[in-house]
């Protein structure tokens, strides 16, 4: 944990903020959508068309910076299921 150490650099303390900044925007998100489902169990919900694709583009630009943090790749796919190839494991279901 970054407080527990007292010579921690400027750079420590940027990283962290990033984090925080990060995981902040998703519980945003996440109480955005469970608000939405209350909403819709109450029937007070209006319906609007949501690209998926997008808030995917989103979560991922988000856990790029995680993952480059921890040497891991995404290698994100979000063409539409019949213009997709299958990765190394092949197809789902394989």
């Amino acid at each position: 944990m970054l407080l527990a150490k007292p010579q921690s650099t400027i750079a420590q303390w940027e990283a962290m903020a990033q984090r925080v900044l990060t995981a902040t925007g998703r519980t945003e998100r996440l109480l955005d959508g469970l608000l939405a489902l209350a909403r819709s169990d109450s029937g007070v919900i209006t319906q609007e068309p949501h690209d998926l694709a997008v808030a995917a583009a989103v979560a991922l630009s988000e856990a790029d910076h995680e993952a480059e943090t921890t040497d891991l790749t995404i290698t994100p796919d979000l063409r539409p299921p019949g213009q997709r190839r299958p990765g190394p494991a092949g197809p789902p279901g394989a």
